[in-house]
């Protein structure tokens, strides 16, 4: 449609977006023949069937996704750091209690059970309060657009929530490692004396 024709029509409006079905009987091939023919003298304008529209559109959205996927990992950099600190606190702090433990019999492997037990409970609190506390404010988010306009739901990724768990569970004991170290290193009876 030209501009003047356009302006005639929608007057109020500015033309930046034309949807255009092809006519009874006339293929999709031939109608963006016939588009492309007479867009060829408006190097501005793009043409674009509905799947090439939806991906356009789409593309950003996964843009943003990754961007946030990317914060999301170090995110869980810095929950890794936090959950290895707060053992090797632990286990200074209990040098007593796991001299104790050790001397009463516990070896060397249960007293990595167990640190490895404590980051991976501590690891995955904080991965369902994560999810849990993102999915509620997805959700409320959802309603709000929802509400401007538009159908919007909260769909969740059960797969890739079950991978983030996984991970959560797979750094903690990644992470229990050094300070499980550091516990087993210390003769029991200097454990036991300090």
């Amino acid at each position: 449609m030209v501009d003047a024709d356009f302006a005639a029509l929608f007057p109020d409006e500015r033309g930046f977006l034309a949807e255009i079905d092809p006519a009874e009987g006339v293929s999709a091939e031939r109608a963006t023949e016939a588009i492309e023919a007479v867009l060829a003298s408006y190097p501005t304008a793009n043409l674009l069937d509905q799947g090439a529209y939806k991906k356009m559109l789409t593309g950003t959205v996964d843009m943003l996704l990754a961007f946030i996927t990317a914060l999301l990992g170090l995110a869980v950099v810095i929950a890794l750091v936090g959950v290895a600190n707060t053992l090797s606190l632990s286990v200074v702090e209990r040098t007593r209690e796991n001299g104790v433990l050790r001397a009463v019999g516990l070896n060397r492997n249960r007293m990595r059970a167990m640190l490895a037990v404590e980051a991976v409970l501590m690891a995955l609190v904080g991965a369902v309060l994560g999810v849990g506390l993102g999915t509620a404010v997805s959700a409320a988010a959802m309603a709000v657009l929802a509400r401007l306009g538009g159908e919007f739901h909260v769909v969740l990724p059960l797969r890739q929530l079950g991978v983030i768990l996984g991970v959560a569970v797979v750094a903690a004991l990644l992470a229990s490692v050094l300070p499980a170290r550091r516990a087993l290193s210390r003769p029991v009876v200097e454990a036991l004396a300090e």
